[in-house]
């Protein structure tokens, strides 16, 4: 991704922006910033559009640092050095407030990435492509549908509670912003649609982005090589209506979609065990079917996920040692973790070493791999009453960690527990953690340093981030629509 289109698009989601962000981000005007009229007259305005989403979603607010670490702090898995720089402190404590920064910056960069989203569809319709354009221009209004049922899918996980919160999903999700708006004058304030509705225009965006995303992607008139996973193809949304096919209770298409792309074998095949924590840092390897794209030019620097974690960075980031003794001593995937000393703070702590290109930060994040999907079909299978295909889901997972596991002895607490055990140790600080426990209505002990624990019981207000005070200071339609639990504060 080249840095221009960021340049250009971000205009486009700036004066696009829906009028609920705060003054400073409705009034940024980057210098050569291009009008929406200039800019999206073609397939190349529509291809320099989708690639600067793409560059959205690379910023710290977003897939960069903030998203994929939340769910990690807020959960058992991570916990914040008693050294640190003052980052997400709040959020390992349950102390966030309604003016917190962190939570306003992250709504404030996914809106950005809707309201691109908004801009591209609106703009396409006027864009007539020649023979040789129109398959890109049809795959590029497919990917921004994607991209804005992804979107919608992060905000309301992080912004409301889960699904089956309420019989009838009828509790508050987010606005809902599907309309492409050019001046902040017409801008209309929105109050929050009920996650009911929120899951619905998901949903309908993934089936449009499924009707026009082929297998293979095209660029500048030519193809992609088709395992190519920083933009979203066909199996990208299909992998993404799994998991909110699931999220939704409805597994019986979790299990179909996930079974899809399992099946899909010449674009996505597990990393084998020897190669596992290896590879895993590799773009395009071959587990990953959709990845936010960093280069060692195109990157968020020190406000990079991999230099918040790494102890050559900021290293404020710890795993729990809860998190450290889930796995054997032969499952490679505590490679991704070492003991050994914090500088100035904890000794024997587990140290993350997930994320280790400090210098270059040319580590693309994972937001889907193929391991999700034989996981969400096993979550799915369980819920559907089917225990011997999800075991044997599960032990594909487990196995492929630990070769020299035996076969798994379904616990005290049940094949859930032994599911959410496995996705645990599958995915930790990849942004997965928080989520899982809270869809399925777990307790968790929130660990910190010292010694010190919360324990989270569900439901629980606190395990999702406050409505933005500038939100609620801006748009009167949000304004009595608070999260529970953060009223005055």
């Amino acid at each position: 991704m080249k840095t221009n289109y960021k340049i250009v698009t971000l205009s486009v989601a700036l004066l696009a922006a829906f009028s609920s962000c705060n003054k400073d981000f409705l009034e940024t005007n980057p210098q050569n910033s291009t009008s929406v009229e200039e800019a999206i007259v073609d397939v190349n305005g529509m291809r320099a559009a989708i690639y600067g989403s793409y560059s959205l979603m690379q910023s710290d607010f977003y897939y960069g640092r903030s998203f994929v670490f939340y769910p990690d702090v807020m959960s058992d898995n991570v916990y914040i050095s008693s050294k640190n720089s003052g980052r997400y402190e709040k959020n390992d404590q349950y102390a966030i407030r309604a003016n917190d920064a962190y939570a306003r910056d992250t709504w404030n960069q996914i809106y950005r990435v809707i309201a691109n989203s908004n801009v591209i569809l609106d703009k396409s319709k006027s864009v007539i492509a020649i023979s040789t354009d129109s398959i890109e221009r049809r795959q590029i209004i497919g990917e921004a549908y994607a991209l804005r049922a992804l979107a919608y899918h992060d905000l309301v996980r992080l912004y409301a509670q889960p699904y089956n919160f309420t019989a009838d999903a009828s509790h508050w999700g987010v606005p809902l912003f599907t309309k492409a708006v050019y001046e902040k004058g017409s801008v209309a304030n929105l109050g929050r649609s009920s996650v009911k509705e929120v899951y619905v225009q998901i949903a309908k965006d993934l089936d449009s982005a499924i009707n026009n995303l082929p297998e293979r992607l095209r660029a500048k008139g030519a193809n992609l090589d088709a395992k190519y996973k920083g933009r979203l193809n066909l199996f990208g949304a299909k992998a993404l209506k799994a998991r909110v096919a699931l999220y939704m209770g409805d597994y019986a298409t979790a299990v179909s979609l996930a079974t899809e792309v399992i099946n899909k074998k010449s674009l996505y095949t597990l990393l084998l065990n020897d190669k596992y924590v290896s590879d895993f840092k590799l773009n395009n390897n071959t587990e990953t079917i959709f990845e936010v794209v960093n280069t060692n030019i195109d990157n968020m620097g020190t406000n990079s996920l991999v230099h918040f974690y790494n102890q050559s960075g900021y290293g404020d980031a710890l795993a729990s040692d809860d998190l450290y003794n889930a796995y054997a001593k032969t499952d490679v995937r505590r490679s991704f973790m070492q003991k050994g000393t914090r500088k100035d703070g904890e000794t024997n702590a587990s140290l993350v070493i997930k994320y280790t290109s400090t210098s270059t930060r040319d580590e693309s994040m994972k937001v889907m791999r193929l391991a999700e999907m034989y996981l969400i079909r096993a979550e799915a299978n369980i819920k559907l009453g089917n225990d011997a295909l999800a075991l044997a889901d599960i032990s594909v997972i487990a196995k492929r960690g630990d070769k020299d596991a035996v076969d798994i002895v379904v616990p005290l607490e049940g094949l859930m527990g032994t599911l959410l055990a496995e996705r645990r140790k599958e995915f930790p600080f990849e942004g997965h953690r928080l989520f899982d426990l809270n869809r399925n209505g777990f307790n968790f002990t929130k660990f910190r340093t010292g010694g010190e624990t919360i324990n989270v019981t569900y439901p629980n207000q606190r395990v999702i981030l406050p409505i933005p005070q500038s939100e609620l200071d801006a748009n009167p339609s949000i304004r009595s629509q608070q999260n529970p639990g953060y009223g005055g504060l």
